[in-house]
């Protein structure tokens, strides 16, 4: 099974369509954690397709902390002849984190 959720801040959301017209939108979480008194970040990069892509474009900005759920995927290129890859968290599941949501 790879199922991973995570909570952290996101950085700017991009939202894309593919030649086919599916909505994908990438963006990154900001994991931050004390480690012996100091703040440690964890860059996390996400992925986001279709519905939930477009929900999060529009109802999510920069700094909003959210909950997201999906699966680990490793993604493969080639830049100036040297390959690359990284792992990306694809959302099935994403959301605002109501945590320290301070009341209005």
């Amino acid at each position: 099974m790879n199922t991973v959720t995570v909570c952290g801040n996101c950085t700017e959301l991009v939202l894309r369509y593919t030649k086919g017209e599916k909505a994908v939108l990438s963006f990154s979480l900001a994991l931050n954690r004390k480690v012996n008194g100091e703040q440690v970040t964890t860059w996390v990069s996400c992925k986001a397709w279709e519905s939930l892509a477009e929900n999060l474009a529009t109802h999510c900005s920069k700094g909003d902390r959210l909950l997201v759920s999906g699966y680990l995927e490793q993604e493969e290129w080639e830049q100036d002849g040297e390959k690359k890859s990284r792992v990306v968290l694809v959302a099935n599941e994403a959301g605002k984190s109501l945590r320290w949501t301070k009341e209005a």
